[in-house]
This record gives C-alpha cells, sequence and structure tokens, in this order.
C-alpha cells in the first residue's frame, strides 16, 4: 500500500510507546536535526521520533513555552517525514543486495526493468519535471543519463499547455507534493504537430512549397484541429522571421518558438509564478536533436531567481539526440514583471463542466464546509476577474430566500461557480414565469450542465403550508398565499402520510416532497430541461440542507425521471448501481492483435522473459506510426514503453497526472485529437495504476480536505467523480472484512473507474474520437497497473460504449 494509504488508514499521527527513553539529545536544536536529515542511521531515526514526543509530553506537564514545543513538534515531524524515505530507500538497496547474492547462486533470473520498477515508488523525490512531446521516442532517465524515478515526466504532443489546464495541473500538482528546482520544457525537431502548424502558415503565406498533409483522415484539415490551432502563432512568428526560409528550417524555429510560448503559458500559473519569483524554481526550455540526440538548453530563469527553481526550455534532434538548451526567454524580465492572471475563479473562457463533476464539486464543497476548510469568498480580485472574464457558472441553485441558508456558503463555491436563484420555500410558481426563464437562460447561453433544487430543514415556507392544511386557515396576505400554494401539493401529501406524526417530522417530509415537486415542474414546464435530461447532457438533482449541521442530505434525481422525459437514462442507471466490471473485450481483428500484443509485452516484463523493447535500438528517430495511443500517468517513474515491452514507434503515450484526458479545447484534449487523426490508431487504451498519489488526494477531497489551486482542480476534479462513487458502493456494503482491506477495495475501484471515466469523457466531448470510434475502428479500453508487481489488468471496453456511441450530443464541429 502507499504511503498516503497507510496515512488515509491511520487518520491521526503515531504516538510514542509510553516508556519511551530519549535517546536523541535534546540539547541539539530542532532545526540543526532537520538540516542534518537524520543521517545518522534508522537507529537514530526512532531515537528522534520517540524524543519528540517525550519532550512534548514534559513540556505539556509543565506548562512552559507550548509555542516552542509545537515548533520543534513540527521541526521534528519534518525530519521524520524527510528522513523515512531515506530509511525505506536504504531498506530496499539492502534487499536489492541480497536479492543479487540470490541471483549469483542461481536462484532466479534477473529482471533489472522490473527491479527498477518496485523500486522507482521507494526512491526519494524526483529532481525535475519534463514537459515533452508523446511522439518523443526517447525515454526521458535515457535521454538525460538519469536514474528510473529520478525525472517525472509529462507527455503531450507539441509539449504544449493552456491557462491552467490539466497539464499545468499536474506539474503544479507534482510541486505542491515536493519541491523541485527544476521545470524543463523539451522541445524537439521533428515533431509532428509543429509540422502541421508550419504547414498551414505556408499555405496562409501563399508558399507553394508546402509539403502534402500527413493526415491519416483525409476529410479532416490541419487547421480544423485545436493542438494545429494552439501551435499557429509559432508557426506564423517563424514565417515572419525568416520568409525565404525551407520548411525544414521553419520547423526548426517555429519548434524553438514552441517551447517559449509554453513557458510562457507555465508563468500563467500562480504557483510556478511565486515559485520563480521566490527563486524556489527554474524553468528551463531545451530542444532536442532527434539525428544526434543532443540537447541544447535555453534557459530562461536563473540570475533573477538566483534560487532553488528555475523554469527552463529545451529543443531536441530527434535524428542526433542532442538536446539544445535554448538560453533566456527574449522577454524574461517582462515576463516576471507582469502579474499572472488570478486562476482562482471560474469565467467565460473556462470549458463548460461536465454535470457529474459540477456535482461532486458542491458534494465535496459542502463537506469543506461542515468540517470547517471553506475557503473565502467576494475578495476584490475575484470580483475584478468576473466582472472583465464574464461568467460560466457550473450549477444553477435553487434554494430557499431562508437568510440561514446562504448557498454560495454552505457549498464553499466561489462567485462565479453559482448561478443562484431564491424563493421562500424554493418554489416555482405555476411552473412558468421569471424563476424558470432564469435557470433556461443558465442552460441554454452560459453552458451550465447541473440543476440542483435545494430545501433546507426548519422551513418557515413548509411549516407553513402544513399549518394551512390541518387548520384550513388562509394566509394573511394574497401574495404569501401564492407562495404556500405552491408548497401545498407536498404538504398535504406529508400530512396524508403522517397524519398522527409531529409537526416537525411532517414538515420534514414536506421539504423533501417540496424538492422533488419542484424537479417535476421543472422537466413538464420546461422542453430545454426535459431534452437536455433525456440526452444526458444535463442533469437535475435535489437535496435538503441541514441549518443545525451545515451538512446536505442528497435526494438524487426524481423518482419518475425517465418517465417525464420520455427517454432511458443509461449513464445515470450505470452511475446508481453498484459498480461491477462488465466492460467488452476487444471487438475488432486489429484490436484484439494489438491488446494481445501489449499482454504478451506486460507478460515479458513481468515474467523476467527476453525484452524486445525500445532499449533494444537507443535510436530516438523513427519513422513507423503508431497504431496505439496510451493515457498514463506523469508520477509512473517507469517508461510505460518498457512495461508494455513496445518496439520503437508502436505506441504513443500521453501522460498526465491522474490518467485524465482533460477538457474539450484543452492541451491534452487536443493532442488525442491530433494524435488519432495524424495516424489513425486502431487502440486508445488509458492505464491507471494502484497507489496513484492522485486518486488518494481525490478520496481525500471526498472526505471534505481543503481546496487546492485551480489548475490542481483541473486534474483533481476530473478523478473526483470515480472517487465519489467507489466510496458510496463502499457504503452500501463490502466483501472486506477488515478497514485495510476496505480501503485497498476503494482505492483499486475508484482507479479503475477513472480509467473509464476518462474514456466516457472523450467519447462524449471529443467529436474526432467519437468519429473514429464510431467509424474509423477506432476501440477505446481501460488497464490497471499494479504498482507493487508491474502486472496490468486489463479491464476492456467501457460497458456503455455502444450507447454512448448511439449519443447525437457531440458537435459535429471538428474545431471547436
Amino acid at each position: 500500500m502507499s504511503s498516503v494509504g497507510f496515512a488515509t488508514l491511520a487518520g491521526q499521527e503515531p504516538r510514542a510507546p509510553a516508556q519511551a527513553v530519549p535517546l536523541w539529545q535534546p540539547n541539539v536544536p530542532a532545526a540543526a536535526a532537520v538540516e542534518r536529515g537524520y543521517s545518522g542511521g534508522p537507529a537514530t531515526l526512532a531515537a528522534g521520533a520517540c524524543v519528540g514526543a517525550f519532550m512534548l509530553r514534559g513540556g505539556k506537564r509543565a506548562g512552559k513555552n507550548k509555542k516552542q514545543a509545537a515548533v520543534v513538534k513540527a521541526g521534528l515531524q519534518d525530519a521524520n517525514r524527510q528522513s523515512s524515505s531515506e530509511v525505506l530507500w536504504q531498506l530496499a538497496k539492502g534487499n536489492s543486495a541480497f536479492c543479487e547474492q540470490l541471483r549469483k547462486a542461481g536462484s532466479y533470473k534477473a529482471n533489472t526493468k522490473v527491479d527498477n520498477f518496485a523500486e522507482s515508488f521507494l526512491k526519494p523525490p524526483p529532481k525535475a519535471i519534463i514537459l515533452s512531446c508523446s511522439k518523443f521516442d526517447a525515454p526521458m532517465s535515457a535521454l538525460f543519463g538519469a536514474q528510473p524515478g529520478e525525472l517525472c515526466t509529462v507527455r503531450v504532443l507539441g509539449n504544449t499547455c493552456g491557462h491552467g489546464d490539466g497539464v499545468v495541473g499536474s506539474i503544479e500538482y507534482e510541486l505542491s507534493a515536493v519541491q523541485l528546482p527544476v521545470v524543463i520544457v523539451l522541445g524537439n525537431s521533428r515533431n509532428e504537430a509543429v509540422e502541421a502548424a508550419v504547414r498551414v502558415a505556408m499555405r496562409s503565406a501563399g508558399r507553394t512549397d508546402v509539403p502534402p498533409c500527413k493526415l491519416a483522415f483525409n476529410d479532416y484539415k490541419g487547421e480544423d484541429l485545436i493542438l494545429v490551432k494552439k501551435l499557429l502563432p509559432a508557426a506564423n512568428d517563424a514565417l515572419s522571421s525568416i520568409p525565404k526560409a525551407s520548411y525544414e528550417a521553419l520547423c526548426d524555429l517555429a519548434g524553438k518558438l514552441n517551447v517559449w510560448s509554453t513557458v510562457e503559458s507555465l508563468f500563467q500559473s500562480r504557483k510556478i509564478y511565486d515559485d520563480v519569483a521566490a527563486g524556489r524554481l527554474t524553468v528551463q526550455g531545451a530542444y532536442c536533436d532527434v539525428k544526434t540526440g543532443k540537447v541544447q538548453f535555453l534557459k530562461i530563469y536563473d540570475d533573477v531567481a538566483a534560487g532553488r527553481l528555475t523554469v527552463q526550455g529545451a529543443y531536441c534532434d530527434v535524428k542526433t539526440g542532442k538536446v539544445q538548451f535554448l538560453g533566456e526567454h527574449p522577454a524574461q524580465q517582462d515576463l516576471l514583471e507582469q502579474d499572472p492572471p488570478l486562476d482562482v475563479v471560474r469565467t467565460a473562457s473556462d470549458p463548460p463542466v461536465p454535470p457529474h463533476e459540477a456535482l461532486c464539486s458542491l458534494a465535496v464543497g459542502n463537506r469543506r464546509y461542515t468540517k470547517g476548510v471553506g475557503g473565502e469568498i467576494g475578495q476584490s480580485y475575484v470580483l475584478k476577474a468576473l466582472a472583465g472574464g464574464g461568467q460560466l457558472p457550473a450549477a444553477v441553485v435553487l434554494g430557499c430566500a431562508d437568510s440561514r441558508a446562504p448557498v454560495e456558503i454552505y457549498f464553499d463555491q466561489q462567485p462565479g461557480d453559482l448561478f443562484v436563484l431564491r424563493t421562500a420555500g424554493n418554489t416555482i410558481e405555476g411552473g412558468y414565469g421569471g424563476l424558470l426563464g432564469s435557470a433556461e437562460y443558465a442552460v441554454a447561453v452560459l453552458k451550465t450542465k447541473l440543476i440542483v433544487v435545494t430545501g433546507h430543514t426548519l422551513c418557515g415556507a413548509v411549516t407553513a403550508a402544513i399549518k394551512s392544511v390541518k387548520t384550513k386557515e388562509g394566509m394573511p396576505t394574497e401574495n404569501l398565499g401564492a407562495v404556500v400554494d405552491n408548497i401545498r401539493v407536498a404538504a398535504e401529501m406529508a400530512v396524508k402520510t403522517l397524519p398522527d406524526a409531529p409537526l416537525e417530522q411532517q414538515v420534514k417530509m414536506a421539504t423533501t416532497l417540496n424538492v422533488f415537486e419542484c424537479m417535476q415542474k421543472i422537466m413538464r414546464h420546461s422542453k430545454i430541461m426535459r431534452d437536455g435530461i433525456a440526452s444526458e447532457e444535463l442533469m437535475l438533482v435535489g437535496a435538503v440542507y441541514n441549518i443545525e449541521e451545515g451538512s446536505l442530505e442528497w435526494v438524487g434525481p426524481h423518482p419518475e425521471q425517465e418517465s417525464i422525459v420520455g427517454a432511458t437514462l443509461h449513464q445515470h442507471r450505470w452511475r446508481e448501481a453498484p459498480y461491477m466490471r462488465k466492460a467488452m473485450a476487444p471487438s475488432t481483428p486489429e484490436a484484439r492483435d494489438i491488446m494481445h500484443r501489449l499482454q504478451e509485452g506486460n507478460t515479458r516484463f513481468v515474467e523476467k522473459s527476453e525484452l524486445h523493447g525500445v532499449h533494444e535500438n537507443p535510436s530516438i528517430a523513427h519513422e513507423d506510426e503508431p497504431d496505439t495511443i496510451m493515457i498514463g500517468s506523469s508520477n509512473l517513474r517507469v517508461p510505460y514503453e518498457d512495461i508494455f515491452d513496445s518496439k520503437p514507434g508502436q505506441v504513443l503515450v500521453q501522460q498526465c497526472m491522474g490518467n485524465i484526458a482533460g477538457h474539450a479545447g484543452g492541451a491534452m484534449f487536443a493532442s488525442l485529437e491530433f494524435a488519432v487523426a495524424r495516424f489513425a490508431p486502431k487502440v486508445l487504451i488509458v492505464v491507471g495504476h494502484t497507489g496513484d498519489e492522485v486518486v488518494s488526494a481525490a478520496l481525500q477531497q471526498v472526505k471534505g480536505a481543503k481546496l487546492p489551486s485551480k489548475s490542481m482542480r483541473h486534474v483533481l476534479d476530473q478523478v473526483v467523480p470515480s472517487c465519489m462513487k467507489a466510496v458510496t458502493d463502499a457504503s452500501r456494503g463490502s466483501a472486506a472484512a477488515t478497514t485495510g482491506g476496505r480501503q485497498l477495495q476503494v482505492e483499486y475501484t475508484a482507479t479503475e473507474l477513472n480509467a473509464l471515466y476518462t474514456i466516457k469523457q472523450l467519447l462524449i466531448h471529443s467529436p474526432i474520437i467519437r468519429d473514429a470510434a464510431k467509424n474509423r475502428g477506432l476501440e477505446l479500453h481501460a488497464a490497471v497497473l499494479d504498482s507493487t508487481t508491474g502486472k496490468v489488468d486489463f479491464v476492456g471496453q467501457h460497458p456503455l460504449v455502444k450507447e454512448l456511441l448511439e449519443r447525437d450530443s457531440a458537435s459535429k464541429q471538428v474545431a471547436h
């Protein structure tokens, strides 16, 4: 189990034994202990932990200097956390020496790659993050001569990113976990995506020497692809700088300019910007010549930062392998003087939020609120960002006007996240009018995908309706009577069902029934709502807020939802039913052959058979076009090509934290769409892995952990829905008999569901991938990698693949 898993199970700090003896000398300053990192070995480590507990207990009894004791405790905890990884690494290396003796004695066959895989999870944190192109075949560890596990790799076609997207979120996530000193943006020669952008730029400029388009799908044009649009500014700048240059020279310059463009996008991240400005990070550009393998570094920020972190650009020639480090960014000082845009609020520039992600965001937000770790709202910079950027709310919330039920606060959402409609008793008068029209505006114009109807306990309007039903008395004013009349159906049903119950119980039932009544009015009186729910693009759910506890009881969708909208809601049924693996096996001969090849390769990797993979040929310039696209996690320290023992060029790997696909229009989505249109692969496989720290963090979000940065939320928000379902399923009953067994079951189920969720998002929101799956023989599969053995569990296609492909919700337009 991962260290995160153990922390989850424990839930508290370990306590020292009652008779702990202080072996570590108390007169050694805590700062010195932290700086030294307990280099004396495991015995010193254990002694330090015991003394920390001993000293704190003594300080508590004496009642002296509690603040200093807390500082000492924090220092000792930091030292123990730092040195615990060192101890584990020492133990792992000791075990490796033992295993080597067994190998020499002929007890079993050696397998260096599997050993590297297993040990990579115990090694000290990586030294740098590399953002490179997915079509770059050489492992980063081999390119830079690093040991397995020393580099964290984020891979996306065109080595590009967008403001606050999942690529930036992956880098932020790794930097938040461990303060690494360097981020390298690595460009390379012969970059397929850059070449496509240069061809578009040359045609637009009227050049006649433009090479032919390489897209496998002839009915698509390069200028229609989102990734090409993202790289086109660099291509245009290259053409403006050297208008008469050859195609190869233009591609080379555009590739280097694209490195700078990506670095500029990274500087838009508040965390990365702050880390660079504080001297904790360097962002470096580099360029690799694929002919020689030589890397040239393009240093951006060193003298100004003069500290622990730099962001660098690089460019690699794929023929030579030479990496060119490109030096300082031409506008370095301007970048540092410009405050990055705020990334804490949702504006109209963000993509629409899928309904299930929006629902989970509200659910975990309420859990933060009830645990007292909710954020602040209404800061001036938030308001300025919204005023200039427009709105794109994640959800419409119809709530009660009661002042004790503040919607944005108990959902822990920022301004711009919710489109809030409030009336006494959360009612819709007659099913028509301004309130319903306002909700339709949010759905039709603002692209909101979730509607939540919220009642609350101790509701005065519902109480008045119950009393009116029981006493047959009217309201003091006509308008107040109209409000009560809108609740009367729910009140009459509650009184009829519980005729002899106390008023409080009748009000409680009527509150829930009134929520369902409001949902029914929304569906019956709004065609746009019915159509949205029927296509499963829109979700309508209800909840009841507990004023005394601050928590929400989710009552779900209306029980007669399918009959009201006149459609079978396959995704809803699948979400509500306990998860059981019913995935489909490969359907086409091509997909069966590829999956068989991957299975055999993984078997060779695990069983120490003769390997055929990428290291057999050190070249990084391969003409073969991939027949498989793989989406994996960037926190896996062993190349996926090794794990599946793939030959050079067979597999194109995209890596990001949480093996997510991102959102439509983002860099990761655009990268996958370009890869599908360019290479016409027959399999796209999403590989999750056990012990994934992103899954563990998402499970903590489900429990109400503090909200991370917006860029990190681009990663976590897409993993939380699977974690929420895994936790919900486990709460209904688990076959595991122990706490550890239940936790492992939840983590594994969440990992598998997350891979399937990525597939679903691609099929729903990408017209290109959807078209390829429906008409061109592409199959999307899920798999889970066992991070302790390297064995891959092949899950199969999404159980709802046929239903997802029958949907007509995805736009037929290639350009977004």
